[in-house]
């Protein structure tokens, strides 16, 4: 993943040299003392480095599970998944590995494995609760990444074959920082726990 402001600066650079080499050149081959000065090379490479530069000390002012996954909703999905694996006090294998399966999944594979363990270490040692986070930045999202963030939470919760009492008053809570309706975040909740509708036999089996 190239990090943010790089090409910014590399290319600032290359053309502010770039213009301050032509301007020192033809200024020590041109007679008279009349030379080219390469200004819109240096001014450009300039404005663009620091375009760059401003870019890259944004980037690296964030904490560290933000500088590796993109995007607001992305961010609070993994961060949802990740808060419901700690609510039992154990971040158990099979939580991760859905984690895991999951960011694959929406992402299109777009982020390294080695990354998602490292992002889900980061955020089981942050202190910040996950309800007070998306009360901070879940006010914007689309209805759809709310029920995602719900739809994916109970899938993390019941991924070690049960779902208690703790982890289901998170799914509320959750459901209530994302001001959603709490119909709603039921909805999601029976329709991923209800049991499979027995399969009706025909009259000549």
């Amino acid at each position: 993943m190239e990090t943010p402001g790089a090409r910014n600066i590399g290319f600032g650079l290359l053309w502010f040299v770039g213009g301050a080499l032509v301007t020192i050149i033809t200024y020590g081959a041109a007679p008279g003392g009349y030379f080219v000065v390469a200004s819109g090379a240096i001014v450009g490479g300039l404005l663009q480095f620091f375009v760059g530069l401003f870019q890259y000390l944004n980037h690296v002012s964030k904490n560290k599970v933000d500088r590796l996954i993109p995007g607001p909703e992305l961010r609070a999905l993994v961060r949802a998944m990740m808060a419901m694996a700690k609510s039992d006090g154990n971040v158990e294998k099979t939580e991760l590995d859905s984690i895991r399966n999951i960011i694959n999944s929406v992402t299109k594979n777009q982020i390294a494995w080695a990354t998602i363990d490292e992002v889900c270490k980061e955020l089981s040692l942050e202190k910040k609760s996950i309800p007070n986070y998306l009360a901070d930045n879940a006010a914007n999202f689309e209805d759809s990444i709310k029920e995602l963030i719900i739809h994916c939470s109970v899938m993390i919760a019941a991924a070690d074959g049960r779902i208690t009492e703790d982890e289901f008053a998170l799914v509320s809570t959750m459901g209530q920082s994302m001001r959603m309706q709490a119909a709603d975040v039921l909805k999601i909740l029976e329709g991923l726990l209800a049991p499979p509708e027995p399969v009706q036999k025909s009259a000549g089996a």
